[in-house]
């Protein structure tokens, strides 16, 4: 689709093309909650992080290079890893689970939180050199509630280990594979889809008023040859509407989201993830069928290098109900996550990370002061609509 610079960083816009960003990597000291419940489904026990709007803070960089804090953290990232692994293996997968496929998701919840990005290559070794603080979270996880297993063998955590440790990567982040047989279940949802629909519309009414700005350096070589050109001068200002960049559009569907959860409007122990669909090879995404994505409103979609929507599991009449909002292939109407699925093609991986705010984020959505034709203005300042790949 397009690459341009976002305010002060880089970061992943939907409809193909890596978008400036990166998000810093910048975490809630929230404590991760043990999920309550009488569901037998495994989400009932599963650790998890609460929904919140506060806007997580980085660390200082003492902190960053001489504190103890980001190892704490990485020790309790693949505490609540282990632990979580122990609740779906037992629940679903018995011993022979080879990937880690979606079925398993929420199981790298916690690497989603740390102020670093956690080095997946190098577990095994992390885990032998951490091993007595990492079992001793383990222990205080096991014991905060009685559970209808077994407890789990050091054989068992040495091959959890090894399939973290074998998981595809996607901009630093361990992904999920494809499932191989689903076990999200498919058919209709229980509960109302109403309440569901009206925070999609109201999320939408919000990204067809908002734009996302990038910004980016316009100075060519010959600007450097000259001794006239200013090679301060020259920028290259872009927008694109929020409603049409599903990484954005998501960003303002979870914060709805978020906002009803802390209403108490979406019941007790809700999950609210970015979930965002890569290519297992290649550069685009590829459908199910065809060679374009059919979006809700019967038109083809763009080329995507990449598809971010929102997974929000919360409990409906008793069961848990794992929903996706995805305002382009669902439009205002909530999917079940098979019914997600069935759009993609089986080479395909995935992130799931727990919602957070970002004031990076915050600052480049803005409502454009006026329209001039397909330009609009900001601030006094011109942008043009960024180009995208057909």
């Amino acid at each position: 689709m397009f690459k341009k610079w976002v305010m002060l960083g880089c970061l992943l816009g939907c409809g193909g093309a890596v978008l400036a960003s990166g998000l810093p990597e910048r975490v809630l000291d929230a404590q991760v909650e043990q999920a309550q419940g009488a569901s037998p489904k495994h989400f009932g026990y599963m650790r998890f992080y609460k929904p919140s709007l506060q806007i997580p803070q980085p660390l200082n960089l003492w902190d960053q290079w001489f504190s103890s804090k980001i190892k704490q953290q990485h020790q309790r990232a693949l505490a609540v890893y282990l632990f979580n692994m122990y609740v779906v293996t037992r629940s679903f997968h018995g011993t022979d689970l080879r990937t880690l496929d979606l079925n398993t998701l929420g199981v790298l919840d916690g690497f989603m939180r740390c102020h670093k990005p956690f080095d997946f290559k190098s577990v095994s070794r992390f885990y032998e050199q951490n091993q007595p603080a990492v079992n001793a979270l383990l222990r205080q996880f096991l014991q905060a509630r009685a559970l209808p297993w077994p407890a789990p063998s050091n054989q068992e955590y040495a091959r959890w280990v090894q399939l973290l440790e074998s998981a595809p990567q996607r901009y630093g982040k361990a992904s999920y594979t494809w499932p191989q047989a689903s076990l999200w279940g498919g058919g209709a949802l229980p509960g109302t889809q109403t309440k569901w629909e009206n925070l999609l519309k109201q999320a939408l009414q919000l990204g067809k008023k908002q734009v996302v700005l990038y910004d980016e350096p316009a100075t060519t070589l010959e600007d450097f040859d000259s001794h006239i050109v200013s090679k301060q001068a020259r920028r290259k200002r872009t927008y694109r509407w929020v409603a049409d960049e599903c990484n954005y559009m998501s960003y303002l569907v979870a914060r709805q989201l978020t906002q009803a959860a802390g209403q108490r409007a979406l019941g007790n122990a809700v999950r609210i993830y970015t979930l965002t669909a890569y290519p297992a090879q290649g550069e685009f995404l590829t459908p199910s069928t065809g060679t374009r994505f059919k979006l809700a409103n019967g038109k083809n979609g763009l080329l995507w290098r990449y598809h971010t929507a929102v997974l929000v599991i919360a409990k409906e009449n008793g069961v848990y109900a794992p929903r996706v909002l995805d305002s382009f292939l669902g439009g205002t109407y909530p999917l079940s996550v098979s019914a997600w699925l069935a759009h993609f093609s089986n080479k395909t991986v995935f992130t799931a990370v727990p919602f957070w705010r970002s004031e990076t984020v915050e600052n480049a959505l803005r409502v454009p002061d006026r329209l001039d034709g397909t330009n609009l203005w900001v601030d006094g300042v011109l942008y043009t609509p960024a180009p995208v790949l057909q």
